[in-house]
This record gives structure tokens, C-alpha cells and sequence, in this order.
């Protein structure tokens, strides 16, 4: 029984060794405050639930990256223009958001005020999957240029909804 303690502990080390740089820092807990912020800002506006984005501070550097999101449409379009079936499905996609709502046109970039901030897009394409055949991946890690901040580096995480799989693998092994 006591070996069994020993290598439990062991492995536990062992595994927190393993995942150094993937943790977070236990001493910083930004939970609460985003769930405080989702809490104080969260409504419904004609039948959806609408919250204010978590931003880690009031005015973020956050800098515009419209001519790095129009290099990857591009690029991305071209690639997907080898196969015209796939376009087309990606377009739908586009579309359906669009209709949905999750998505919106930039119809005159000088009337915005505020952050300026856009979405760069591509496809993932899994052709064994009968469901999802395309689908549209956004990338709010993108940076505008070197050194410049994501959006997600301006954000909150929020709340970790997955379990914890070095625990897991440690549980089953046990």
C-alpha cells in the first residue's frame, strides 16, 4: 500500500514536470472576474443573449490587422479555388453565418469608432467526415504584426470547462 502512495506521488510529480509552461499560475485566478463581467453585462436583444466582450483592460493596444486578415482570405481563396466544390461549401458557410448573425460585412472602414479588429479565416477540411465535411476555423491568435498583441492576448480566458487531462491519465493508470 505504501509503494502504491509512493508511485502515486511519483507520477504526480512526473506528470507536473511534463506539462511545465501549460499550467497556469495557480496565484492568478481570472475566473471570477470574467464571470463577473459576464454577469454585470450579459441581455437579451431580440431573442439572443448579447454580452460585452471580457477585455483584460478599458483600452486595449490593440492595433488594426486588415492588410494581415486580406493576405490569408486571399491566399486562402486561391488555394480553395483548385477545388470549386469546396468553395462552394465554404461560401455556404459564410453565407449561413452571415444570415445567423455570427458574422458581419465591413460595408465602410472609416465609419468605425473604437477597436478595430478583425478575424482572420480558413478552412479545415476533413473529407471522411460526413457532417462536417468544411468547416471555418477564426483565429483570435493572429497577431497584426511582430510584437503587436492578439486578440486573445487582450481577453480574458474565462473558466476552464474541460477536465484536467493530466489528472485523468493519472487516475486511469492507477
Amino acid at each position: 500500500m505504501q509503494k502504491r502512495k509512493e508511485l502515486k506521488i511519483l507520477l504526480k510529480i512526473f506528470w507536473k514536470l511534463e506539462a511545465i509552461g501549460v499550467n497556469d499560475n495557480p496565484e492568478v485566478d481570472d475566473d471570477e472576474v470574467t464571470l463577473q463581467q459576464f454577469q454585470n453585462s450579459v441581455k437579451i436583444k431580440e431573442g439572443r443573449y448579447v454580452v460585452k466582450w471580457p477585455w483584460k483592460e478599458n483600452n486595449p493596444d490593440l492595433p488594426s490587422n486588415y492588410m494581415p486578415c486580406m493576405a490569408r482570405l486571399t491566399a486562402t481563396l486561391k488555394r480553395l479555388k483548385e477545388q470549386p466544390d469546396l468553395l462552394q461549401k465554404y461560401d455556404d458557410i459564410r453565407k449561413e453565418q452571415l444570415q445567423k448573425g455570427i458574422i458581419e460585412p465591413v460595408n465602410d472602414m472609416d465609419q468605425h469608432s473604437g477597436i478595430v479588429h478583425y478575424l482572420p479565416h480558413h478552412p479545415v477540411i476533413t473529407p471522411n467526415k460526413a457532417t462536417t465535411e468544411v468547416r471555418i476555423v477564426y483565429n483570435a491568435s493572429a497577431k497584426a504584426r511582430r510584437g503587436a498583441k492578439s486578440l486573445n492576448d487582450c481577453l480574458y480566458r474565462g473558466p476552464l470547462l474541460l477536465p484536467d487531462l493530466c489528472g485523468m491519465l493519472m487516475q486511469f493508470r492507477t
